[in-house]
């Protein structure tokens, strides 16, 4: 009798365990990433693969200088738990709906946006600085 009742256990930890996977799964797939291209002034996108979504929350602005750049954040609410990746190893918990970054160099950046370490949005720009000519 006793082994049955510890078939028992064994089959419903299985079955709790086995339910728990099939929720975890089917939230991942809720957030897929969004691929998208924009431009801006003194940004130049790199092409990306088709978006899997078309209701893209990230717009991306040149600031008042070629190394500026302001993030606007497209129906923020305080409630929710966003993180911005800037692409050059800094990244941000959003409080509000607006946030700036300085670049310290011209290059690539991958810019990510994330809602409870599920990736939403993401962004490759390329920051040129201005042509000096003599």
């Amino acid at each position: 009798m006793r082994e049955y009742l510890l078939l028992l256990f064994i089959a419903i930890i299985g079955v709790a365990g086995l339910v728990s996977i099939h929720q975890e799964v089917k939230l991942q797939t809720q957030y897929q990433p969004i691929l998208s291209r924009q431009l801006v002034v003194n940004l130049t996108p790199k092409p990306q693969s088709a978006a899997t979504n078309t209701s893209h929350r990230l717009k991306i602005f040149q600031g008042d200088s070629w190394s500026q750049i302001r993030f606007d954040i497209e129906n923020f609410q305080e409630d929710e738990s966003l993180l911005l990746d800037f692409g050059n190893g800094v990244r941000e918990t959003l409080t509000e709906a607006h946030t700036e970054v300085t670049y310290d160099k011209p290059g690539v950046y991958f810019i990510k946006l994330f809602r409870e370490n599920y990736l939403l949005e993401a962004n490759e720009i390329e920051l040129l600085a201005p042509q000096i000519t003599l």
